[in-house]
């Protein structure tokens, strides 16, 4: 053990599984009284020992084992039925052994292990396509075996007699036009056969993804009934089944199974659709002591990483097992699944759990509630002492309410109709009109739209109409009510019912509301209202992680006949949390005119008493002015206005901004107020028109409300139209708690503090032009950050559920223009979507900037235009990426086009260049050891700044946290590429758990060390000018995601509200909606 790092602490064995021996690697348990070393760097003030979320995984001893053996041979066609043994455990209480057996699994049997094989035995196994061996399987290791699935539907009467016709008529045309397609033949490509044409129907006989989770099921549940499998089988339930011991021939090959697709909500009957469904061995998986090889980079071991991914992805399908079949159930009368699933990996119960915060399942107005699950994932660190680790995390989502859906429109009043659709919409809801099966399956399952009429009133039965053509072709139009009193008059429709649509794209079916039926347990993505729910002490998070969590998915301490590694040949994970080293880096030194305290810095949080701005963007002819919104209901008193400028005026004299009021006097003029509700875009654009005219650059606008409309029209007419620059402030409830007794009885109106108008000056200052300079790094700064240094950021936002189909990506690079960092005006582009599937219409989004050599080549120009040079670094930091898209996407397509544009620039002489992926969608967490208590990681948790009422010690480490093994991606770093963890803001314990961001290196000209990479990281994190904190992602990703937020704004037209409505460049694209005024195009618009 002489190579492992001084801060690894002795081995401290953890309590095993029954029959486990003690771990061998030097993992578990760190033992936090052990000193830590120091880091000699003066950036390094602490180092101690953290707890992340992760797991190793193993194979613990849970069934008989017979010698060393090679790959199973196929099993004969007579099933063995498994002789492994069961597991002896300490007997619990009959109640706490049922509440951990997990919902009785179709194909679950006492063990998934292949019976022992004599000793020597041999057989080989297949080939993988990338060529990997068949090898010896040691006692201790665990092979993995694949089946890749394929789904053929059987075609109905009608699909058959419709074919028949189809070829009689191709042959008739073939047979007259044969002559002239051989002519034509040299001169043009041939067409493609009917069956490869994405729009024939062949195409749209593959079933979709959630008919596929059902076949799955149906599958495996058939091959046990029938008692055709031995083993247990684990499903990604897509594409694929996974088992650690092969299936018999007579299940798999050329072998196709029936299999009649009939939903959970429905009674069995015969006019379903019927699947034939074959299973057929995939490529040879590694073994888990391979996978951990591959890990190490054991010489002369060598895996490719489709070896490491199609294992991964077995992995997950295994541990996700127990958690996925709790959410199948079988038909109407079953009992009901007591789990379901948010995409493959986030896991809900559905009944109220213990210890899930104070918010679980708490009631909202819409009727939302909030439900507490946990996300899992097997991640693949690599390094000397790397092994797979099971990653398992809280998640919050919001549940849908059920019932019926009338009711449920109008559970808040008529008034709340239209915004109860709105959290209902993209619902599935089935009909209780129809009573026969054979059509109630056709027409029984729809998705909520939207209200028939787009108003209460006009969705009334009586008042929606539509067409309807008759057995002889006459079209007639009739409503709601008389069709539904004609053809269903026992559902007892009234002129009066609320009618909604339920149908798709441009088609449009109508049924009144109290005739469906609101399907429980459905998730609503689109709520912003959970940030809070979700907010969990970290001890908090710990704790359920350490025991819901563990338990949802199998592999908790509880060793039953349920466990996870009796189910799959002694798979499981060591029960502690993975120990980390964590290094404190010290915060940089940032300033204002005046200094800020070290303390302040050190906790990311400081304000701007007794300070002044770096540097006055703004001079005396820099004019500004209040524009007040006002609607009927809320109307903002003309002394609360004056008072707003008023504050506003003595807040730029106190921190050192140049610039002047329009009007002088402090008596409103008539266009600072502006009854905004109704008003055509027109009426807009000619009051904000008439107040430019007057000469004002900056215009301080006051919002009634948080209305997207509002926001969307003024920087759309401000930014694009006029070249004005806009700051938007939402006026609230102002009364105090204890108001005086003459107290006015309405108080609505902005908000005059000092920290609210700070922090609208920070805006101000930046906006007014380049020169505006907030806060900058005080003295000695990374070297990295030296020299003719430029720093870009880089990002794309996605069109949502709302948008056109079709509608494109937007792309933002913002960049650095002077040496303080301080100003980055970005370049907005259209960023195309991939090259359509066959069978789609449109392609999906593209994560990668399509158009960025165009984009990296316009920000350097403009570093070049201000300093009269070209940089002679680029440190860029590319926002939004997962850990999976990185090296596709950064490392390999991103990397070129920023290499074009250099060559463009530069010719062969290129800049040092620095890509850092930061990513932030991940479920990587830190926590304290409580298992000693936080004495030895006093300087992580101690508040450095401590204020009136707060504790001596944080929830959560403090800024400056950095983890570089462990979890990283790759701890030895080859070829100067590294990834590390790091938090680097201040998290209120009411605020939840920190999230680290997650720094990639994908390029490193410079060949800078890792920890001089993360200092220089951290340091810009102090940057953000708008904010007097620092914040949890580097400066530069964070200002490319706020220019992709505005963006979105620009094109609210094409991106919300449109999901009927196709997307079509002509006659104009999505850069025709966000050319940015010259005016305002080198400016920090966005901000």
């Amino acid at each position: 053990m002489s190579g492992r790092p001084q801060w690894k602490k002795p081995l401290v064995v953890e309590q095993p599984l029954p029959g486990k021996p003690p771990p061998s690697m030097p993992h578990d348990s760190a033992s936090a009284s052990t000193t830590l070393s120091t880091a000699p760097d003066t950036q390094v003030r602490h180092e101690a020992t953290l707890l992340t979320n992760h797991y190793e995984i193993v194979k613990t001893a849970t069934a008989k084992s017979g010698p060393a053996t090679t790959n199973s041979p196929p099993a004969s066609k007579s099933p063995v039925k498994s002789t492994a043994s069961k597991v002896s455990v300490s007997s619990p209480s009959k109640a706490t052994a049922a509440r951990k057996t997990p919902p009785k699994s179709p194909v679950s049997k006492q063990s998934g292990s292949s019976p022992p094989k004599s000793p020597g035995s041999k057989q080989s196994g297949p080939s993988s396509p990338q060529g990997l061996p068949a090898t010896t399987v040691a006692i201790n290791d665990i092979q993995f075996f694949r089946y890749n699935l394929t789904f053929t539907r059987e075609l109905t009467e009608d699909e058959i007699k419709r074919r028949a016709e189809k070829k009689a008529k191709e042959e008739k045309k073939a047979k007259l036009d044969r002559k002239a397609k051989e002519e034509k033949k040299a001169k043009e490509p041939e067409k493609p056969a009917d069956d490869q044409d994405p729009d024939t129907l062949e195409n749209k006989l593959q079933p979709a993804a959630k008919a596929k989770r059902r076949l799955i099921y149906l599958l495996l549940k058939k091959l046990a009934e029938e008692d055709k499998i031995s083993v247990n089988v684990a499903s990604d339930y897509n594409s694929f089944l996974v088992t650690c011991s092969r299936l018999p021939p007579g299940v798999t090959g050329n072998n196709r199974h029936r299999i009649v697709l009939y939903g959970d909500h429905e009674q069995y009957v015969t006019a379903y659709p019927v699947y034939h469904i074959t299973i057929k061995e995939g490529p040879r998986l590694l073994t888990l002591d391979e996978l951990a090889a591959s890990q190490k980079g054991t010489p002369g071991v060598a895996f490719t990483r489709v070896d490491q991914k199609n294992t991964v992805d077995a992995l997950n399908a295994l541990f996700t097992h127990i958690a996925n079949q709790a959410t199948f159930k079988d038909r109407l009368n079953s009992p009901r699944a007591t789990m379901t699933r948010v995409g493959s990996k986030k896991f809900f119960e559905l009944k109220k759990t213990k210890d899930c915060g104070p918010w679980d399942m708490k009631q909202e107005a819409e009727g939302l509630q909030a439900r507490t699950g946990f996300f899992i994932s097997v991640r693949l660190p690599k390094g000397p002492l790397a092994q797979p680790l099971l990653n398992i995390n809280t998640t919050t989502s919001a549940i849908r309410p059920s019932g019926n859906l009338d009711t449920l429109l109008r559970s808040h009043g008529n008034a709340n109709i239209l915004q109860l659709a709105s959290v209902l919409e993209g619902v599935q809801v089935h009909t209780t009109h129809i009573a026969d099966p054979v059509i109630q399956r056709n027409q029984l399952r729809h998705k909520f739209s939207e209200l028939a009429g787009g108003t209460v009133a006009l969705s009334q039965a009586a008042n929606v109409t539509f067409n309807i053509t008759d057995i002889n072709g006459t079209n007639t139009t009739t409503t709601v009510v008389q069709y539904f009193q004609a053809n269903y008059p026992n559902a007892g429709v009234v002129g009066t019912d609320l009618v909604v649509d339920v149908g798709s794209g441009q088609r449009r079916t109508f049924i009144p509301a109290k005739l469906l039926v609101v399907e429980p347990e459905q998730v609503f993505t689109r709520s912003t209202k959970m940030v809070n729910e979700a907010a969990r002490r970290p001890d908090a998070n710990r704790n359920l992680i350490q025991v819901d969590g563990k338990d949802m998915f199998g592999v908790g301490r509880q060793v039953g006949l349920g466990h996870l590694s009796n189910l799959f040949a002694g798979l499981s994970i060591r029960q502690n949390m993975l120990p980390v080293h964590a290094k404190v880096l010290e915060a940089p030194k940032v300033s204002y005119l005046g200094a800020i305290t070290n303390p302040a810095l050190r906790k990311g949080k400081w304000n701007l008493q007794q300070q002044r701005f770096a540097r006055s963007g703004t001079a005396k002819t820099t004019t500004w002015s209040v524009l007040s919104l006002q609607t009927t209901a809320l109307t903002v008193r003309a002394r609360y206005i004056q008072d707003f400028q008023t504050n506003l005026q003595t807040g730029m004299q106190r921190y050192g901004l140049q610039a002047t009021k329009w009007p002088r006097q402090n008596n409103l003029d008539p266009l600072q107020t502006f009854a905004s509700a109704g008003r055509t875009p027109e009426e807009w654009l000619e009051r904000l028109t008439d107040i430019q005219k007057k000469g004002v650059d900056v215009l301080f606008v006051l919002l009634p409300s948080k209305h997207a409309s509002f926001y969307t029209i003024i920087k759309q007419i401000g930014d694009l139209e006029l070249g004005l620059q806009t700051i938007c402030h939402v006026c609230d409830d102002q009364k105090p708690k204890n108001p005086p007794r003459n107290f006015p009885a309405q108080w609505f109106g902005p908000k005059t503090d000092p920290n609210t108008i700070a922090n609208l000056l920070l805006k101000f200052n930046l906006k007014s032009s380049q020169h505006g300079v907030n806060q900058q790094f005080a003295g000695e700064r990374s070297y990295l950050l030296e020299g003719d240094t430029m720093l870009m950021g880089m990002d794309v936002t996605h069109a949502g559920a709302g948008a056109m189909k079709g509608a494109p990506s937007i792309a933002a690079v913002v960049g650095s223009i002077d040496d303080r960092f301080a100003q980055f005006p970005a370049v907005l582009e259209e960023n195309q979507r991939r090259v359509p599937l066959p069978g789609a219409k449109y392609g999906l989004p593209s994560e990668e900037i399509h158009p960025l050599d165009k984009m990296v080549k316009i920000s350097i120009e403009r570093w070049k235009t201000k300093n009269g040079r070209l940089p002679t670094r680029i440190i860029v930091f590319r926002d939004g990426l997962s850990e999976e898209q990185i090296e596709d996407v950064c490392k390999q397509a991103e990397n070129k086009r920023i290499n074009d544009a250099l060559t463009e620039l530069y010719g062969k002489n290129h800049p040092k260049v620095i890509t850092i992926c930061t990513v932030k969608r991940h479920h990587t967490r830190f926590f304290g050891d409580n298992r000693s208590g936080k004495n030895v990681q006093d300087e992580i948790f101690r508040n450095p700044d401590q204020g009136p009422n707060e504790s001596a010690y944080l929830d959560n480490p403090v800024p400056g946290t950095l983890v570089d093994n462990g979890v990283v991606l790759d701890e030895a770093g080859p070829d100067n590429e590294h990834d590390f963890f790091l938090i680097s803001h201040h998290v209120f314990s009411k605020k939840g758990t920190a999230r680290p961001t997650h720094y990639v290196v994908t390029r490193n000209d410079v060949e800078a060390k890792k920890l001089d990479l993360a200092i220089m990281t951290h340091s810009l994190c102090y940057l953000f000018g708008r904010s007097t904190t620092s914040v949890s992602v580097a400066t530069p990703s964070y200002y490319a995601d706020l220019a992709c937020d505005r963006a979105r704004f620009y094109v609210r037209d094409a991106y919300v509200g449109r999901s009927r409505e196709e997307y079509d460049e002509e006659p104009e694209t999505l850069n025709d909606y966000m050319a940015v005024h010259p005016r305002m195009s080198e400016s920090m618009f966005y901000i």
